[in-house]
């Protein structure tokens, strides 16, 4: 394998590393569901789209929320997402 040097410079890391491939696929997820929508044409954009998997997925959009809930930014100790008023 051809090791290509990255932006950093290191010549042991190859330029596609595990870690950039993972935030590549994150956005282009993001970027995905937010082109889909609510109604298959952007409508809402992502939390259009978070509607609809709810609605129509609630298992999977159960446990995307089980996830998304216990994300913890790594600059804090405080949660990630704000407190939402949910009464």
């Amino acid at each position: 394998m051809r090791v290509i040097k990255n932006e950093t410079n290191n010549p042991a890391k190859p330029e596609w590393s595990p870690k950039k491939l993972s935030q590549l696929l994150k956005g282009a997820i993001i970027h995905a569901a937010n082109e889909v929508g609510y109604d298959g044409e952007g409508t809402d954009g992502l939390p259009g789209y978070c509607k609809r998997l709810a609605l129509s997925e609630p298992r999977a959009f159960a446990s995307l929320l089980a996830k998304a809930l216990s994300i913890k930014d790594d600059d804090s100790d405080q949660d990630f997402w704000p407190n939402f008023d949910i009464g």
